[in-house]
């Protein structure tokens, strides 16, 4: 994960991690490789605390799998705040009815008790309408600086320039 941004944060308490393991693997067979979640990614003998906060600051997106266990975890709770206020966009899963926690209910909850495969087309939709569509998603190794030199930036660079548009013929009049 290092040397990306990661585009999904996944909230959750660790009593459900076979819960959200399916979840994982059908974001990343979706296109989705930027996903965190913590028992992916945080190594033995780090400090969790430090690896999450980091992690939910790099995030664009976060998706809550809302549980009773969830609900029951300070952690989680703070996940969810420290979103809040920084304008992530949050996605509630809720997994049995009633288990979105009330600081998530001004969001609309995908409600994967209703149907599993209805509640996964309602996320990839609303991902993509908010803008994070693995398509668009750029993986950038750290060892490689973002200046080309005199180089000319091409389409493998485009995770760190975008915008103007260069002919590289003669100028027309």
């Amino acid at each position: 994960m290092t040397g990306q941004m990661t585009s999904i944060f996944v909230s959750h308490s660790s009593k459900d991690n076979d819960l959200v393991r399916p979840i994982i693997e059908r974001l990343r067979a979706r296109g989705y490789e930027t996903v965190f979640v913590d028992f992916d990614h945080i190594p033995a003998g780090s400090k969790w605390e430090l690896e999450l906060s980091r992690e939910l600051e790099r995030c664009r997106a976060v998706l809550f799998i809302c549980s009773k266990n969830w609900g029951d975890s300070k952690w989680c709770f703070a996940e969810a705040v420290y979103a809040k206020l920084k304008g992530k966009v949050l996605f509630p899963l809720e997994l049995r009815q009633g288990a979105v926690p009330s600081l998530l209910k001004d969001r609309q909850a995908i409600r994967f008790f209703q149907g599993e495969e209805a509640g996964y087309e309602r996320l990839w939709q609303g991902l993509v309408r908010a803008g994070i569509d693995p398509k668009d998603d750029f993986a950038w190794s750290p060892s490689r600086s973002p200046y080309p030199g005199f180089l000319v930036f091409d389409a493998e660079d485009a995770a760190v320039f975008f915008g103007r548009v260069t002919c590289r013929g003669p100028a027309e009049n």
